[in-house]
């Protein structure tokens, strides 16, 4: 026997929290690094911090990238090509557009 007002929220179901929603906007594209160094800690990217990168997102001027420079993989800000302060040629593998910064390991 049922009695009483039913809960308006009886039916109701909240979505989990999908991370791929917010933070992949071109998924085959998109790639993960995790950071070895603590050399990048002047562009606030810390030693264990986890980058997503997307190929496709053409960076814009101080964009933070993953650039190959003299063979080597480099986070580096983005200057554009024929500016003053672009110095040497660089390869420019993808934007970071986002940076995982783990804040207490598990």
């Amino acid at each position: 026997m049922n009695s009483g007002f039913p809960s308006p929220a009886q039916y109701y179901r909240a979505k989990g929290l999908d991370l791929n929603t917010y933070l992949i906007h071109h998924p085959e594209s998109t790639f993960f690094l995790r950071v070895r160094s603590s050399c990048y800690e002047s562009l606030q990217v810390f030693q264990g911090d986890l980058l997503i990168i997307d190929r496709n997102c053409y960076p814009r001027r101080n964009d933070l990238v993953l650039a190959i420079i003299d063979g080597q993989r480099r986070l580096i800000r983005y200057i554009p090509p024929g500016s003053s302060q672009n110095t040497a040629p660089v390869e420019i593998w993808g934007t970071i557009t986002y940076v995982v910064h783990t804040v207490r390991a598990p």
